[in-house]
């Protein structure tokens, strides 16, 4: 099953044990029990459900089936099938629900119960993009956690402040429908969030806010047509901000810390596997600076708290072995440890110059491209240079993955989050944690050991880089 309409296929066949092992993803959610509608709270996690997917590319909401976490990916897949009584799911009340609070009210949104012998029933929610055509669609009425409205929501996208302007829900749709005429999505986004950063307190506008699913992969697209990387095998590695954030001295001057440390970013020792791209960054559209050898490597920092870095997949950075297309990709295990290790320690220093500094962290590494005419890529838990015995290698699952940690800036730790980073990748080939190597588990959590890869500890701080 490929799409939401494969779904409802198999709901309306009854056939609901067909849906165990379907991942969630960008346009299947799966709920273990209907929502209670008699809890405000709850009114508004459908509307908010519903409107996400139709201001997307439409989906489907499956209700009356249990999830377990991967570990291996930042999804859920369906484990369980959870029947429940008819009377529990009324889709005309359902249908109003979403009338009432979503603006403008979607068509195309259609509520099914599936009805199975033994009385009890699923359900769904299938959101028909091709129908959904009013985007964007707004859901009003937002509750903190006291019940009480503190903002407007549209998409993903949450306002909350102590004071609310006396603005409709239709006039910020109406204002949002003229902004839907530009021609940059990206642009269009940035717009209206600090369109709308700007009402409720006077002053100057908010600094940021939290950088969504849909933002990220839209960045990371078009870093990867800058870098000239579509279809070539990639690695790359994101941070962006959950929560404000903004770089105020980004395009102030090339002399500036932040500035150096994204045309220069500090080594963790001479020639090593490191984030680097080439020495002097370019102010791009007045958003973003971008630091590119065109072709190999790409480092961005988007001022409200986006960081890209891209280099290449195969033997030109992550392999580091002979190239042969007549062999897989093999991907050298102390590439990855210390690659992903000046990574998170990176950020540490990146990130400090923040202000406002975000909360949290989401920091991401992913693969795409990786897989040849030869096999999918490899992956080894014998430290480079040792002998590899039978069992040591194994070959991903696909040819592309993303990980992806969360980290509090308050309680930063590179060494550990280098760690989780890692090992979600390796779980991603099969292999249990205990199996990464450059490993120091002796401690209360498990730390990818920088002794181990560059021979002493991290560096706590760092010098100002040179200016280009």
């Amino acid at each position: 099953m490929t799409s939401p309409k494969d779904v409802l296929e198999k709901l309306e066949a009854r056939d609901f044990e067909a849906l165990i092992g379907l991942m969630e993803s960008e346009w299947l959610d799966a709920k273990e029990t209907p929502y209670h509608l008699d809890s405000q709270k709850q009114k508004l996690e459908l509307a908010k459900d519903v409107a996400a997917f139709a201001n997307a590319a439409g989906g489907i909401i499956v209700i009356g089936f249990d999830c377990e976490k991967e570990p291996t990916t930042s999804s859920e897949r369906i484990c369980n099938v959870r029947q429940f009584p008819v009377s529990l799911v009324d889709p005309n009340k359902y249908s109003q629900i979403l009338a009432d609070l979503v603006h403008p009210p979607p068509h195309g949104v259609s509520v099914r119960v599936f009805e199975a012998a033994d009385g009890k029933c699923a359900a769904a929610i299938f959101v028909d993009a091709g129908v959904a055509s009013d985007k964007p669609y707004l859901v009003g009425k937002m509750l903190n956690e006291d019940d009480i409205s503190i903002g407007s929501y549209f998409g993903y996208f949450e306002r909350k402040r102590d004071v609310i302007p006396p603005v409709t829900i239709a006039r910020i749709q109406q204002q949002l429908s003229a902004g839907m005429q530009w021609s940059s999505i990206d642009q269009r986004l940035h717009a209206i969030e600090a369109n709308i950063a700007t009402w409720g307190k006077g002053g100057a506008p908010a600094k940021g806010s939290s950088i969504t699913q849909t933002v990220r992969k839209e960045r990371l697209t078009a870093a990867r047509a800058a870098v000239g990387w579509n279809d070539a095998p990639i690695v790359y590695y994101i941070a962006s901000a959950e929560g404000d954030c903004d770089f105020p001295t980004l395009f102030r001057s090339p002399s500036e810390r932040i500035v150096r440390l994204i045309d220069r970013p500090p080594q963790l020792r001479q020639q090593g596997f490191e984030i680097s791209a080439g020495d002097c960054s370019e102010i791009v559209l007045g958003r973003l600076r971008r630091n590119m050898i065109a072709g190999y490597r790409l480092i961005e920092l988007w001022k409200d708290g986006l960081f890209i870095y891209i280099a290449p997949g195969d033997e030109e950075f992550l392999g580091w072995r002979t190239r042969s297309e007549d062999r897989p990709i093999d991907i050298n295990n102390f590439v990855l440890a210390e690659s992903v290790l000046s990574f998170c320690w990176l950020l540490k220093f990146v990130f400090e110059e923040a202000d406002p500094q975000p909360p949290v962290l989401r920091l991401t590494v992913g693969f795409d491209n990786l897989k040849r005419p030869s096999g999918l890529p490899t992956l080894s838990t014998t430290p480079e240079g040792g002998m590899r015995f039978p069992g040591s290698a194994r070959s991903a699952p696909a040819e592309a993955v993303e990980v992806y940690q969360l980290a509090e800036t308050a309680n930063y730790d590179p060494e550990h989050l280098a760690f989780l980073l890692v090992a979600d990748i390796y779980h991603w080939f099969g292999f249990d944690s205990m199996s990464v190597p450059y490993v120091d588990a002796s401690g209360p959590k498990p730390l990818l050991r920088s002794k181990a890869i560059i021979g002493t500890a991290l560096p706590v701080t760092v010098p100002m880089p040179d200016s280009c």
